[in-house]
């Protein structure tokens, strides 16, 4: 009983607790929007990327991203990994391009076989 009204009471204080944060979160959310700060962060978000793209420093961070990837790949045996898978399933496709001549091959002879035996 005691440990029922305990839950219950932790509950209560936790809801209580949320709406609470709810409510400020929302305050001050509206108080950001509407101070005109965040249209000013996006202005100058928006400027600095201008600058970045126009210098090429967004292309020039792109190139050392991808030679970053490619090197990444080699050291972890990405690319080695996928060769290897590549090559794998082109010997499945030659062994099962074999085994059916062998097998066409082998029923021929049969028939060959059967017609000399008559």
């Amino acid at each position: 009983m005691f440990k029922k009204k305990i839950k219950e009471t932790a509950e209560k204080v936790f809801e209580k607790a949320k709406d609470e944060a709810s409510s400020k979160v929302k305050l001050v959310s509206n108080r950001f929007e509407e101070s005109g700060i965040k249209d000013q962060l996006k202005k100058k978000a928006a400027q600095a990327q201008g600058f970045l793209d126009e210098h090429g420093v967004t292309e020039k961070a792109k190139q050392i991203g991808a030679t970053t990837s490619d090197h990444l790949d080699t050291l972890s045996g990405a690319k080695l990994l996928k060769l290897v898978e590549e090559r794998l399933a082109l010997q499945s496709k030659y062994n099962d391009i074999l085994a059916t001549k062998l097998d066409e091959a082998l029923n021929r002879i049969q028939q060959l076989e059967k017609k000399l035996q008559e």
